[in-house]
């Protein structure tokens, strides 16, 4: 349920507000209330922007909360040893989310128990694709850059419709 979904930002963040109205979720500043009881962190930053992050939310982290990272090049390593050791998922979206076909490159650490659970949230926007951590980068480049290419070249050729007297419509 969308008003059981906490989201934060850094203060002053506009999307904040546009996030309340639109998907219906709760804006909030006060890491405190955020962290009390979750079953699940999304660290969705950009990894320079990690460490204050953890400064933030490692106060007030419980163990049994689980942290999911879609962090471009931060490791699970790197998470755990910063944030007390909890269990831990990476995962790599890509932009077909939007539409619920996304390919997620997905890899748990070792102390991972619930694995089916967790899948079957992400299954929502995609299908799953489980990999070992080493192979993020191959992940990103076959289901992120590679797709992303091609809409690139999709857009161009209609384009190319368009010069030729098609409607944008009909190319």
């Amino acid at each position: 349920k969308p008003e059981e979904i906490y989201v934060t930002s850094t203060p002053g963040d506009p999307f904040l507000e546009r996030y309340k109205e639109e998907l219906g979720v709760v804006p909030s500043l006060d890491d405190a209330l955020l962290l009390r009881d979750a079953d699940y962190v999304v660290f969705a930053t950009k990894p320079q922007d990690f460490d204050s992050v953890v400064e933030r939310v490692k106060p007030y982290l419980e163990d049994k909360t689980i942290l999911v990272s879609i962090m471009a090049g931060t490791t699970i390593k790197t998470i755990q040893n910063k944030l007390n050791g909890n269990e831990t998922v990476r995962i790599m979206p890509n932009t077909n989310a939007v539409v619920q076909h996304a390919v997620n490159g997905v890899a748990f650490s070792d102390n991972f128990t619930n694995k089916e659970e967790l899948l079957g949230l992400i299954e929502t926007f995609g299908t799953n694709v489980l990999i070992d951590e080493s192979e993020f980068n191959q992940i990103t480049a076959a289901t992120g850059s590679g797709p992303a290419f091609l809409y690139h070249i999709y857009e161009k050729y209609a384009d190319s419709l368009v010069n030729l007297g098609f409607s944008k419509e009909q190319a």
